[in-house]
């Protein structure tokens, strides 16, 4: 009987020696770090997230974020990498989504328009292409009317900082339906003006006749100064140009720059009054999917994004014609026009701001309202 026992003894203690060899190792939560490097195209319609496992040692607590999703939202911007606009904005953009959330929302970033260039953004965020988009409202004509009111040429609102403060504050007074987006911000980067390839705009006469690639709320200031119209988005204005389909462009000197227009455009003239905003937009699909926490990220880096527009714009013009003269193209030439022929321009579009309050009207908005909102303030924020 004894030997029964201690035979018995023995199995447990092999059992038992079995099992712990079996069993021990400390787990910790999982963590998934996104690539930096997109594939050409996004994978799938929503965010992606990786949840830490749950299991951890009974001796070790975990970091409160341990136990929180990440997320790899798919950036669709429209300009190049290594831009001025990339330096400035994008890269900037990241970085606060980045420490807003603690590491916990990182940005695949999709440049040159291989996921949704201008004109297209919006769709793409709206459809789950992407989850932040660049884009201007004023492409999607007759969409955004309270936007393409303050587009219209004819108003001077100090300064682009000064228009992109504004804004804001108008879009509180006029909203517009824009539920399907959270607006990360609204700017005007860059001067808008008369881009040539040969010879200069100097005043209204030699805008007669001339095709211009324009767009949205623009087209009829163009009809109006003579000229005519034409819809070519920033990536096919090269070959627009290049190949005469246009003979110039109403543009900007930072599209400009970062296209490379100044391979085929010699001139710009700028023109005050003359305005147009470009915007940073996140799905709310995106933005719903994401916990309390992650979404108060989103919301404080809305909030932090103004200054880095503001320093852009501020910027933005100047450095952009550093980069063309010195580095691409140093015939390159600025033309500003006389206090006179600047005035006559600028004196054409009056008529199409109410002419743009009226089609508002008539579509049950406060159209008037909303002129006289943009007059009344156009200096506040200078």
């Amino acid at each position: 009987m004894t030997k029964k026992i201690v035979a018995i003894v023995l199995v447990v203690l092999m059992l038992g020696t079995a099992l712990a060899a079996c069993g021990g190792g400390s787990a910790t939560p999982s963590s998934s770090t996104p690539s930096s490097t997109p594939s050409s195209t996004p994978s799938s319609s929503t965010p992606s997230s990786s949840t830490p496992s749950s299991s951890t040692p009974s001796e070790t607590k975990p970091a409160e974020s341990e136990n929180k999703k990440t997320y790899t939202i798919r950036f669709a911007m429209a300009d190049p990498v290594g831009t001025i606009f990339d330096d400035y904005m994008a890269q900037p953009l990241i970085k606060l989504l980045d420490e807003n959330s603690g590491g916990r929302i990182q940005c695949e970033l999709y440049p040159s328009g291989t996921v949704a260039a201008f004109g297209s953004g919006l769709d793409s965020a709206r459809t789950g292409t992407s989850d932040i988009a660049q884009d201007a409202f004023s492409f999607y004509t007759g969409v955004y009317p309270y936007t393409e009111l303050i587009n219209t040429p004819g108003i001077d609102y100090g300064s682009l900082s000064s228009f992109n403060t504004l804004i804001i504050d108008y879009a509180k007074a006029f909203p517009e339906d824009m539920d399907e987006f959270v607006v990360i911000s609204r700017w005007a980067g860059s001067w808008f003006g008369f881009l040539m390839p040969n010879e200069p705009i100097t005043c209204l006469a030699d805008l007669q006749g001339k095709t211009l690639r324009s767009t949205g709320s623009f087209m009829n200031y163009c009809t109006a100064l003579g000229a005519t119209g034409v819809m070519v988005t920033p990536n096919d204005l090269y070959e627009g140009i290049k190949l005469g389909v246009v003979d110039g462009a109403q543009f900007t000197l930072g599209g400009t720059c970062s296209y490379g227009l100044y391979d085929v455009c010699n001139y710009f003239t700028p023109i005050e009054a003359y305005y147009g905003d470009t915007c940073f937009v996140l799905s709310r699909e995106t933005y719903n999917l994401m916990d309390a926490e992650a979404q108060a990220a989103i919301d404080k880096t809305v909030e932090d994004f103004l200054a880095v527009a503001n320093k852009y714009s501020e910027a933005n013009d100047q450095l952009s014609l550093d980069e063309i003269l010195e580095k691409h193209n140093p015939d390159f030439k600025m033309y500003y026009m006389s206090d006179e022929a600047k005035a006559e321009v600028i004196k054409v579009a009056e008529p199409l701001l109410q002419a743009k309050a009226d089609e508002l009207n008539a579509l049950g908005l406060d159209g008037d309202g909303a002129l006289e909102w943009l007059r009344t303030n156009a200096k506040k924020y200078a």
